[in-house]
C-alpha cells in the first residue's frame, strides 16, 4: 500500500474515517465481510485508512500467476456468472482492521452499467456510471476481487458543459474496444 491519504484528502473524495453506521459504506463493509470473507459479524474496529495505491502478487500453487497493481481511479473489470464482464472504477483502496484484529485491503468502486447504444464514429458501447448514491450494486469489495491488471479503458462522453473539467453530472462514458498488445 502507497501513499496514505490525509484527511483532507478523505474529505475531499467524501469519504470519512470512522465506519459507523452513518456512513453510507458500512452495510457494504458487513456484507462485504459475510458475503465473501465469511467473517458474519457486528464490525466492531471503527477506524478506516485510505491510500492511492496497492500492488500484489496473485498466487496459484505458490507461483506467482500475476502481478497487480491498482491505483485510485483505474478502470477494473471483474468477471461475473451471469453478466460476463463487468466494468468498475476504483474510488478508494481502504485497509480496515476487523475483528479478528487482522488487517483487510477492500476496494470502494463504482460500476458502469451498459446502456443501448454505441458512439455513431467509434462504434463503441455507452456505458453509464453509477452514482455514489445509488444503492443498486454494492461498493465496498475486498481486494481479493480483482486478480488480473485490467486493459479496459473508459472515455469520457463529454457535452457542451466540458470546458476546462468533466461535466460530473454527465456520467456517460464510451468503452474502448480498441486496445492492441505491443509487439
Amino acid at each position: 500500500m502507497h501513499k496514505k491519504w490525509n484527511i483532507s484528502q478523505i474529505g475531499a473524495a467524501r469519504f470519512s474515517k470512522k465506519l459507523n453506521i452513518d456512513n453510507p459504506l458500512y452495510r457494504d463493509f458487513s456484507a462485504a465481510y459475510s458475503d465473501y470473507m465469511e467473517m458474519p459479524a457486528a464490525v466492531i474496529n471503527k477506524g478506516l485508512e485510505f491510500y492511492n495505491y496497492v500492488s500484489y502478487d496473485v498466487l496459484d500453487d505458490e507461483k506467482v500467476e500475476a502481478n497487480v497493481h491498482l491505483r485510485v481511479g483505474d478502470v477494473i473489470d471483474v468477471k461475473e456468472e451471469e453478466e460476463g464482464n463487468s466494468f468498475a472504477i476504483i474510488r478508494a483502496i481502504i485497509r480496515h482492521k476487523a475483528n479478528n484484529e487482522n488487517m483487510y485491503i477492500f476496494l470502494v468502486i463504482d460500476w458502469f452499467q451498459a446502456i443501448n447504444g454505441e458512439d455513431e464514429l467509434l462504434k463503441c458501447p455507452y456505458y453509464m456510471l453509477q452514482k455514489s448514491e445509488e444503492t443498486r450494486w454494492r461498493r465496498v469489495y475486498p481486494l481479493t476481487l480483482v486478480d488480473h491488471t485490467s486493459n479496459t479503458h473508459f472515455i469520457h462522453c463529454c457535452t457542451m458543459g466540458c470546458t476546462n473539467k468533466h461535466d460530473e453530472n454527465n456520467r456517460r462514458y464510451i468503452r474502448n474496444v480498441f486496445f492492441y498488445n505491443t509487439v
